[in-house]
């Protein structure tokens, strides 16, 4: 379980793309990238593990900025979540 440089962007054995922007103790947050509203989802290692994650090389902020562009909208926590993390990769 490599997420040593969280935030990242990240993609499951189903080829989804997600956006994994805090690592705790217990969990993993992540906002997986799906049609309608995008939600926050909070994940064990154990499913972090099990969904095959496979980092990307792909910009955070180029992705946060198509997360943010959205067409089926997302939650006000994406949102700020989103926000926070693109302002400390700027920084």
């Amino acid at each position: 379980m490599d997420l040593i440089g969280a935030p990242l962007v990240v993609k499951d054995h189903n080829s989804k793309t997600a956006i994994i922007t805090k690592v705790g103790r217990k969990y993993i947050h992540v906002i997986p990238m799906k049609s309608g509203k995008l939600t926050m989802k909070k994940i064990t290692p154990q499913q972090y593990i099990k969904a095959k994650f496979e980092v990307l090389n792909i910009s955070l902020v180029d992705a946060i900025t198509k997360f943010l562009n959205h067409a089926g909208g997302y939650t006000e926590a994406v949102k700020t979540e989103l926000e926070r993390v693109k302002n400390e990769c700027s920084t």
